[in-house]
């Protein structure tokens, strides 16, 4: 499939400004016509006839039944002259008026179809959705052949997987969907509800790729800082600058261009970036060096509108994660804190402090978070506490192995060991513990709770004995 390129980022005083329009005509256009064949004599008149042989041998005798009368052969003639006329000019007017229909409907069609880009970009999302449930896979496990995880996200379902030379997507019920051999130095996703894009890091190159096939790819003039999706396909791309610290452009999931910022030296670099629910609102994270330390903040950008972000306190810790837990509030884990911001004023509403442990993995899930703290070395044991949405504790435990990761899911906590995962309930209450094979890499809240050990993906059961 031909790769459709998208425009590149304008700035935002351009961003009202329509393309120039190659379509229109030219004021005084019109059709000629070509004059009948050789051949075709309906337009000349014949040839005059005698009106009797020389010498009047053969004419009527004076007085005779024809004497008097005129002969009829001109008048013949004229009146097939004025209805070839009038036969071109009625062909002409259709001609005229078919041309003016035909142009009047490709211009219908080509604002309808610039009008309706969103909709026809469901209607295909919706094709692969049908085709997929079509044609289920064979359940789990699969063997995915990706050595390594760079990343791991979930997709309608299902699930994309990066490594460090291919990506692959498989679908809710186990059936590999597409595998694609990107060879990128440094790869990274952003993924969707239904579509996710991939890009180097440094490098000048992104592909927005749906689960059937790519939709588009964009040559950067600058290299790509970070990219973040919304869920219904709409793109942000942060690409370095050489007047001011980045650049964020903001796509729609048409890849129309919409919304754009230029952080200065005083904002800083752009480090992270994550979309509201309705995708009308990003939310990024800039870091800078300021008296010997890192200082960041955080800035909310309404995409729907051409005014300046609003932005939080600066605070001297490293962002790590962040997420929305409604369209008014977000929710930020600090490398020494957490804390809550309402992203209207860009104040600061509820935090919690790491009191100097050292943050070992973090997960946020809807309204909780999770949040592992390494016990270091000795008779320490790890430390897990789960918040609420107010930074509340919620759960204060030492788990009994030693865990690696946290995954938080909507309904429990679950720690990855060497050789186990143990199943917390979110006000801290153990479920079970299953023990494995192989060292547990990564785990995935899709449509089932996915396991990943090695280069397989396979559905996390709780043990037969557990309630």
């Amino acid at each position: 499939m031909a790769e459709e390129r998208f425009p590149g980022a304008r700035t935002p005083e351009n961003a009202g400004s329509a393309p120039p329009d190659d379509s229109r005509w030219e004021s005084g256009a019109s059709v000629s016509f070509r004059p009948s064949p050789a051949g075709d004599q309906s337009g000349s008149p014949p040839p005059a006839r005698p009106s009797g042989p020389p010498g009047g041998a053969a004419g009527t005798a004076p007085g005779g039944e024809g004497a008097g009368q005129e002969n009829p052969g001109p008048l013949k003639t004229n009146r097939v002259i004025r209805l070839a006329q009038v036969r071109r000019r009625r062909n002409a007017r259709r001609l005229r008026l078919l041309v003016g229909v035909t142009l009047a409907l490709t211009l219908a069609l080509a604002w309808a179809l610039g009008a309706l880009a969103p909709s026809l970009g469901a209607l295909s999302d919706l094709a692969d959705t049908i085709r997929i449930g079509l044609t289920p896979g064979e359940g789990f496990p699969v063997k995915t052949n990706i050595p390594q995880i760079l990343q791991l996200e979930e997709l309608s379902g299902g699930f994309v997987e990066l490594g460090e030379q291919d990506l692959v997507l498989y679908s809710a019920s186990g059936a590999q969907l597409r595998s694609i051999q990107h060879n990128y130095s440094r790869p990274a996703l952003a993924a969707g509800r239904t579509r996710f894009c991939v890009y180097a890091r440094s490098g000048n190159e992104l592909r927005v790729e749906s689960r059937s096939r790519t939709l588009y790819t964009k040559m950067t003039d600058s290299p790509l800082l970070l990219c973040a999706m919304s869920q219904d396909g709409g793109l942000a791309v942060v690409t370095r600058s050489a007047r001011y610290a980045a650049q964020v452009s903001v796509y729609s999931s048409s890849m129309e261009y919409l919304y754009g910022w230029s952080p200065s030296d005083k904002e800083g670099t752009p480090c992270l970036a994550a979309f509201s629910d309705s995708g009308k609102k990003l939310a990024v994270a800039c870091l800078k060096a300021q008296d010997g330390q890192l200082v960041s903040g955080i800035y909310f950008l309404d995409t729907e509108k051409t005014s300046q972000p609003v932005s939080s306190p600066e605070v001297a810790s490293v962002p790590l994660q962040m997420s929305w837990l409604d369209s008014a509030q977000l929710l930020v884990i600090y490398q020494d804190r957490a804390a809550v911001y309402n992203a209207l004023t860009g104040e600061e509403k509820y935090s919690y402090d790491f009191g100097g442990e050292s943050l070992l993995s973090a997960s946020i899930s809807g309204k909780n978070a999770a949040l592992l703290f390494s016990g270091g070395t000795g008779t320490f044991q790890d430390h897990l506490v789960i918040l609420d949405d107010r930074m509340r504790t919620q759960a204060d435990l030492s788990p009994e192995g030693e865990g690696n990761q946290v995954v938080c899911t909507r309904t429990a906590a679950y720690i990855l060991e060497e050789s186990a995962v143990r199943a917390y309930t979110l006000d801290g209450e153990e479920k079970w513990t299953v023990e494995t094979s192989e060292k547990p890499l990564a785990l995935l809240d899709a449509k089932k709770l996915l396991l990943f050990t090695g280069q397989q993906a396979d559905v996390l059961q709780p043990p037969a004995s557990s309630n």
